[in-house]
């Protein structure tokens, strides 16, 4: 029989995120939306106990994980989410980019100071990337984006995750 249920260092997770969610973030959150202001401070702040919370037992923190931060977070402020993934879903996004691109970018994606946007949704296409028409063509030593994103997370980014097709064949 499978078992769905949370490892004990998950649940641990869980009940204090859960926590510092509705003590730290929730009292700011309708504020903070209404002007408009970047959870930057609250980001940060979960990026810290989640780095602290997981020292030493890296190799549990996996895409379980990753869910149980979107739904703890989502509690107290929702604008705070998807930055709130990042040491793990940055790590799973960039983890074939080259040595020098992971150097530059990971540990300020780790911890807050940077942000990274997301680059998929296209006109006619939405988010389903089958449908995807946006293309990445080599040129020199990069590659030419030829596309169009129409919702791109985090205009204010520092980097940019752009989804594109390198083969424009594939399905």
């Amino acid at each position: 029989m499978l078992d769905f249920s949370f490892s004990d260092a998950q649940e641990e997770y869980r009940a204090a995120l859960r926590k510092i969610a509705l003590e730290e973030l929730l009292p700011r959150y309708q504020k903070g939306d209404a002007e408009q202001i970047y959870p930057g401070e609250q980001v940060k702040r979960i990026l810290a106990f989640g780095n602290e919370f997981w020292a030493g037992r890296e190799d549990e923190r996996d895409l379980i994980s990753v869910g149980i931060t979107a739904e703890e977070v989502a509690r107290g402020d929702f604008n705070a989410v998807l930055m709130s993934l990042g040491p793990n879903y940055t790590r799973h996004f960039i983890s074939e980019a080259n040595p020098a691109l992971m150097e530059k970018w990971l540990p300020g994606l780790a911890t807050g100071e940077q942000i990274i946007g997301l680059c998929l949704t296209e006109p006619g296409a939405g988010s389903d990337m089958g449908a995807m028409t946006a293309t990445a063509v080599p040129s020199g030593d990069g590659y030419r984006i030829n596309g169009i994103k129409n919702s791109v997370s985090f205009l204010n980014a520092d980097v940019f995750y752009v989804f594109a097709r390198t083969d424009p064949d594939s399905t």
